[in-house]
């Protein structure tokens, strides 16, 4: 039950800091262009300057280090698996060896470096939807698809069914969570050490959660139809969104970083 809880995207931190008063579509903007940068740099100080940069965007969001823990939690099982994956298998000046497979100078570096962008990207993205309602996230990601659109692109189709997942992510969850209190309170032993008992113990987990996500979905279909909603033609929004000089500065440190890296 306590897995649930861990899941990070979606949920939003409502708190006062200067990264909650960016423009939604600013920071969108600033994470894609900054996670490109962090992938795209060879050098491991480069990539360690982009992770102390997180560090410091954590400071500057006001959030609780708890929050950003649990959102890194979620990737640790990629960051074993990567670094194993680098530091047994990638070619290099070997160091020594350890069983059947030689460990080198670039399986260790790669590792690093590998991991590092992980961390990097996990940050960005728990960032994002921390310090980002829902609503305005999915306004800015169609702000900044609205371009795309006389080229026949749904956009407003796509940022509602970006709103759909992040709005119903937590309720899902928090299904999800009141299906197992209800089977362990029926007698059901989720929590055996043996993990073929465990998976075969969440099979009746299955079928009540699937139907009560078609429930929501068909509750939602009905509701989009009842009200007449198409998905064309240009819609007004009850707020005005704008680029303040904050947002600018912002974006130009994002796209200075990636010109850094691309030149040098």
């Amino acid at each position: 039950m306590k897995a649930f809880s861990r899941v990070q995207l979606g949920r939003y931190y409502p708190i006062d800091s200067p990264l909650h008063r960016l423009d939604a579509a600013a920071k969108t903007a600033c994470a894609v262009l900054l996670a490109v940068a962090a992938f795209l740099a060879d050098s491991p100080y480069a990539v360690l300057a982009f992770v102390l940069f997180g560090l410091f965007l954590v400071y500057l969001s006001a959030l609780p280090v708890l929050q950003i823990v649990r959102g890194l939690r979620g990737v640790l099982v990629i960051l074993l698996i990567t670094s194993v994956t680098q530091l047994l298998f990638a070619p290099g000046r070997v160091l020594f060896r350890l069983g059947p497979f030689n460990v080198t100078n670039a399986g260790i570096v790669n590792g690093f470096v590998y991991s590092l962008r992980i961390v990097f990207l996990t940050l960005v993205i728990s960032l994002l939807t921390l310090t980002t309602s829902p609503t305005d996230l999915v306004r800015g990601f169609e702000r900044l698809l609205w371009p795309l659109r006389p080229l026949g692109l749904p956009v407003q189709r796509l940022a509602l069914v970006m709103m759909l997942a992040f709005r119903f992510l937590p309720v899902l969850l928090g299904r999800a969570e009141d299906i197992v209190v209800a089977q362990v309170s029926r007698g059901a032993r989720l929590d055996s050490r043996n993990p073929f008992k465990r998976l075969r113990s969440l099979f009746p987990l299955v079928m009540p959660f699937f139907a009560a996500c078609f429930r929501d979905a068909e509750a939602v279909s009905l509701a989009l139809a009842c009200r007449g909603w198409r998905g064309d033609g240009k819609r007004t929004s009850y707020r005005s969104y704008g680029l303040k000089p904050a947002d600018l500065a912002a974006l130009a440190a994002a796209v200075l970083a990636l010109a850094l890296v691309i030149l040098f």
